[in-house]
């Protein structure tokens, strides 16, 4: 099976904008990905898809 994301981040299971803030935080600290504490969800998800491919 071939999936075309047409450029677009994908990871298995839920979309980012269904996942809480704190599971957003999970992924990005487990890519040793640094944030900011006051980080909205919206600029997590924006990190998320800039340094998880």
């Amino acid at each position: 099976m071939i999936l075309d994301s047409n450029g677009n981040t994908v990871m298995p299971g839920r979309k980012l904008e269904d996942m809480s803030a704190n599971e957003l935080r999970a992924k990005l600290y487990n890519a040793d990905v640094k944030y900011p504490a006051n980080a909205s969800k919206q600029d997590l998800i924006r990190l998320i898809r800039e340094n998880i491919k």
